[in-house]
C-alpha cells in the first residue's frame, strides 16, 4: 500500500474493517473499528462487531484485538508446536488464519521474523530431547 500514510493525512475519519476468525451467524462477519478519528470520542467511535444471520445483520460490542492475545501467538510461545500447521491443528482452525495472526503480530512488534523461527526451532529441539525415566535411563 504505497502512499496510503500520506492519504492517511487528508481524512478526518479512518475506518477500518478486520475479518473475524470466528464467524458467528450464518454467514460474514466483520470487526469495524476506527483507526483515526480527529475528534471526541464518544459511544458511538467504539469497535462494534458484524455478524450477517438468516434475519439480517446484528451488531455486538468488539473489543480491539491485540496481537499478543492471538491463540496462534500464544499457542507459538508454548514451544509445542514446531509448525504452523501444527499449531492451526491443534486450534482446529486453518492454516491461513495462524499465518494471518503471526503476521499482524509481526506488523504490530509483537513477534519478529527471527522470534518465530527462534520458537519452532526450540520446539523441535525439546520435541527431540530424549527424556529420563524415574531411574534416570535415557528414553527416547
Amino acid at each position: 500500500m504505497r502512499g496510503s500514510t500520506a492519504l492517511e493525512t487528508t481524512f478526518e475519519v479512518i475506518l477500518g474493517l478486520r475479518k473475524m476468525d470466528l464467524v458467528i451467524g450464518s454467514g460474514a462477519a466483520f470487526a469495524a473499528e476506527f483507526t483515526k478519528f480527529r475528534g471526541k470520542r464518544d459511544n458511538r467511535t467504539e469497535p462494534l462487531s458484524w455478524s450477517l444471520w438468516e434475519d439480517g445483520w446484528r451488531t455486538a460490542e468488539a473489543e480491539p484485538e491485540s496481537a499478543k492475545d492471538f491463540p496462534s501467538v500464544r499457542a507459538l510461545k508454548t514451544l509445542n508446536y514446531v509448525t504452523q500447521a501444527e499449531i492451526a491443528k491443534a486450534l482446529g482452525v486453518n492454516a491461513s488464519t495462524v499465518t494471518r495472526q503471526l503476521d499482524r503480530a509481526k506488523m504490530e512488534k509483537v513477534l519478529t521474523d527471527r522470534d518465530v523461527i527462534e520458537c519452532f526451532r526450540m520446539a523441535k529441539e525439546e520435541r527431540d530431547r530424549p527424556e529420563l525415566n524415574e531411574d534416570e535411563e535415557l528414553v527416547w
